[in-house]
Order: structure tokens, then sequence, then C-alpha cells
């Protein structure tokens, strides 16, 4: 989870019975959230918001980098032979 203010925060989210992960947002310090679309995204690992708008993701296969708020994702250059990151 990662909350940059008090309104507004980012959670991974399971589905019940599989290992799928995925991003939801609130813009109401938690009263209500939403599913954020994010295809072509491998399994969420790790979220680190530093605002509302930009925000890393971390997953078995590399690191992402989002600066609309998680609306769209950037695969990141990583160094060769990393195996993961969390």
């Amino acid at each position: 989870m990662s909350f940059p203010n008090n309104v507004t925060g980012y959670a991974l989210a399971g589905v019940k019975g599989s290992s799928a992960t995925y991003l939801i947002r609130t813009n109401d310090g938690g009263l209500h959230w939403k599913r954020l679309d994010t295809p072509g995204i491998p399994a969420f690992r790790h979220i680190d918001f530093s605002d509302t708008n930009n925000g890393y993701e971390y997953t078995y296969n590399g690191a992402y980098r989002t600066t609309d708020g998680g609306v769209t994702w950037t695969k990141q250059g990583t160094p060769a032979n990393t195996r993961a990151a969390a």
C-alpha cells in the first residue's frame, strides 16, 4: 500500500483462489477504491508512489514507472542478470 498524501492511495489487491494481483486506487482516503486497468504488466509484486502521479511497480520481470497515476506504465532498464526486484 502506498499513500503519497492523505486522500490518494494505491494498493495491490488479490483475486480469491488466484495468484493474480491488480492495482487499485482511492481518491477519498480509502472510502472507495477503483481497479486500474494495467494491460501488459506482469503480476504486481510491490508499488511505491512518491506523489499522486509518479510511482514505480516491481515484478519478477523488472521495474515499471508511471507518471500519470498508474494509468500507463513504462518498463525501466535493469542491470544484466537481475532476477527479481521486491
